[in-house]
C-alpha cells in the first residue's frame, strides 16, 4: 500500500503541472451527487457506443422509479493520471476512428497495446485511484458494464476495507462472444445475456446463484408500444407506401454505409433508405451530397437518439452484428440483415449466427449476397413475412427493468 501512494505522490506532479484535475471528481461534481438519496456508480468505456448506450439505458429506468437518484457513469480511463489518460484515450479515439473507416481487424491490435495496464504496480495504481472515487462517491452499489474494470473495482474496496459493504456487479453488454474477465468470483451478483453465457461461467467456477438470465437492457423506449407509424413517417418525411430500409453502423458510423447506399440505389428495387451516419460526419456529408441525385429517396440523419422511432418506421435494419443494435431490433420487432462481409471483432462473433438460427433476420457475407438478399425478400414477400413472424413469436422480457429492480432492491436485502 505504501509503494502505490508513493507511485501516486510521483505521478501527481504530471497533473498539476498539465493543470489536469482528476476527470472522473471534475465531472462528478457536475452530478447531484452531494443531495441524492442514494448513489448508483456505473463503469463503463467509450471504445464503441454499446457499453454507454447499456448504461444509459439502465440508468433511465432508475431516474423513472428513483427521480432523487444519482446514477453517475464513469468512464474507466477518467480515474487515471494524465499521461495514462491521454494514452488511454488516444486508443480509444483509434479505435472509433479504424470503426468508422470500416478497418475493424484493427481491433485487437489496438487493444493489446493497453495490456500493459495488468502489470502489478500499474494495476494496484488504478484500483487505487479507484478508490479515491469511490471514497468521494460513496455508491451504494457499483456495476461494472465493461470487462475487466471487475478486479480493478474490487481492489479499489479491498482499499477502502468496503469490499463487503459496497457490492460490485456486471452488467454484461456482449451477447454471444463471453470473455472469461467479464465476471469475477467476488462480485456479488451479475445479469448475463442468454442461457450460454450463463453456462459457461458455471463452467468457470461462478456459482449460478450469483447470475441472472435478463438478456441485454435497452433504453426503455425500446419497450413502448402503440405509436402513431403514419405520423413519424411524415415527421422523417418517408413515403408510406415504399419499404424502407434503415442502415445503421453503430454510433461512430462507417464509411460502408455510404457504400451501401450506392449500391442499393443502383438495383432499381421500389426501396428507400434511412441512413444514420452516427457521428462520422465525414460519410453524412458524402451522403447528403449523393442523396440530391440518387435514384431512391435516401433520407441522411447524423448521432441521434431517435433510435427507437427510425426503427418503428422501418422494415429491416441493416447493420454490422453489434449487440446493442440487435437487441433492439428483436425488441422492436424489426427484421435484421446482418452485414458480415467485413472482419467481425471478437465481441460480435456469434451475433451473425444468432440472428440465422432463430431466423429472425438474414445475414450476407459479400456485395452479390446483400443485393440476393435484397431481391428476395422484396419480390418474394412471403420471405419477409416469415422474418416477421419469428420475431414476433421471439421470448423477450424488459431486462432494463428486471436489472434497475435488483439494484434496487438490494438495498433493503439483508
Amino acid at each position: 500500500m505504501s509503494i502505490i501512494r508513493i507511485l501516486d505522490q510521483i505521478l501527481s506532479p504530471s497533473d498539476q503541472l498539465l493543470k489536469f484535475k482528476n476527470e472522473a471528481r471534475r465531472q462528478l461534481e457536475k452530478t447531484n451527487y452531494r443531495t441524492a438519496k442514494r448513489r448508483f456508480l456505473f463503469i463503463i468505456a467509450d471504445s464503441g457506443g454499446g457499453h454507454r448506450t447499456t448504461a444509459n439505458a439502465v440508468k433511465a429506468q432508475i431516474l423513472s422509479e428513483q427521480p432523487d437518484a444519482c446514477v453517475y457513469l464513469m468512464p474507466a480511463v477518467d480515474i487515471l493520471n494524465t499521461p495514462q489518460r491521454l494514452f488511454s484515450r488516444g486508443i480509444e479515439e483509434a479505435y472509433n476512428h479504424s470503426i468508422q473507416m470500416g478497418t475493424y481487424w484493427m481491433e485487437p491490435f489496438l487493444f493489446n497495446s493497453v495490456y500493459m495496464m495488468e502489470l502489478p504496480v500499474i494495476h494496484q495504481y488504478i484500483a487505487l485511484r479507484n478508490a479515491q472515487i469511490v471514497a468521494e462517491f460513496q455508491p451504494e452499489s457499483i456495476v461494472a458494464f465493461v470487462p475487466a474494470t471487475q478486479e480493478i473495482t474490487y481492489h479499489g474496496l479491498q482499499f477502502l476495507q468496503k469490499e463487503k459493504e459496497i457490492p460490485l456487479y456486471t452488467v454484461i453488454t456482449d451477447l454471444v462472444s463471453m470473455r472469461h474477465n467479464w465476471i469475477m468470483p467476488e462480485q456479488a451478483f451479475s445479469f448475463v445475456p442468454t442461457e450460454d453465457a450463463k453456462t459457461f461461467f458455471e463452467q468457470r467456477g461462478i456459482p449460478a446463484e450469483k447470475m441472472q438470465v435478463t438478456g441485454l437492457p435497452v433504453h426503455p423506449r425500446f419497450y413502448q408500444q402503440g405509436a402513431d407509424i403514419a405520423s413519424l413517417k411524415q415527421k422523417y418525411q418517408l413515403d408510406p407506401e415504399r419499404f424502407t430500409l434503415l442502415i445503421l453502423m453503430g454510433a461512430n458510423g462507417s464509411q460502408s454505409i455510404y457504400s451501401y447506399c450506392k449500391l442499393i440505389d443502383s438495383l432499381g428495387l421500389p426501396i428507400q433508405i434511412i441512413a444514420c451516419c452516427g457521428k462520422s460526419r465525414q460519410v453524412q456529408a458524402l451522403l447528403e451530397v449523393y442523396a440530391r441525385s440518387s435514384k431512391i429517396p435516401i433520407k441522411v440523419m447524423g448521432f441521434t437518439r431517435e433510435i427507437d422511432e427510425l426503427m418503428q418506421v422501418s422494415d429491416l435494419l441493416l447493420t454490422k452484428p453489434g449487440s446493442v443494435s440487435l437487441v433492439e431490433s428483436i425488441t422492436q420487432n424489426l427484421p435484421l440483415l446482418i452485414d458480415a462481409s467485413n472482419y467481425i471483432m471478437w465481441q460480435e462473433r456469434g451475433n451473425d449466427t444468432y440472428v440465422e438460427q432463430h431466423k429472425i433476420g438474414m445475414v450476407f457475407r459479400s456485395r452479390q449476397g446483400l443485393k440476393a438478399i435484397l431481391d428476395l425478400l422484396l419480390t418474394q414477400p412471403e420471405k419477409y413475412a416469415d422474418l416477421k413472424r419469428n420475431l414476433q413469436n421471439f421470448p423477450k422480457q424488459n431486462s432494463t427493468a428486471l436489472i434497475a429492480e435488483h439494484l434496487l432492491q438490494a438495498k433493503s436485502k439483508p
